[in-house]
């Protein structure tokens, strides 16, 4: 059977992550280079706020997929609830840097900002994001 990334990611983000988990462990079994089954692994795994385990996942998937944008803005998710914030924003920068105006990167940025007490900063790039797309809040 061939792995279904989007089906996997499916299952993750509607509350089953377990069985996104399976998919990914049996498709990483076969092919243990696949970016993507990394990647929906992670992001089931942070439905559980299994941020190490996530974050590795994530690191490797970034190595074999370096311009992937998802990767990097899940990655900076991760440091960011790991209190790893000097590292959050390089990957936050290197996601915006494939994906200038991604909503959830400036999201993540606005974010980082609050948490380095930059309010201005942080101001500034939640203006960005909603300039994106005004009805996201």
């Amino acid at each position: 059977m061939a792995f279904d990334g989007h089906e996997a990611f499916k299952l993750a983000e509607s509350g089953n992550p377990e069985e996104a988990l399976k998919i990914c462990g049996d498709r990483l079994t076969e092919n243990p280079d696949d970016s993507l089954a990394m990647f929906v692994a992670a992001y089931a795994l942070s439905k559980g706020s299994k941020w190490g385990i996530a974050y590795n996942l994530l690191l490797r998937a970034a190595s074999i997929s370096p311009h992937k944008y998802e990767i990097h803005n899940n990655l900076a998710n991760c440091c960011i609830n790991m209190i790893r914030l000097e590292e959050a924003e390089k990957h936050i920068k290197r996601a915006l840097s494939i994906e200038p105006k991604s909503k959830p990167g400036l999201n993540n940025m606005a974010l980082l900002r609050v948490y380095d007490c930059r309010p201005e900063d942080a101001i500034k790039y939640a203006k960005r994001s909603l300039e994106i797309d005004p009805t996201q809040w």
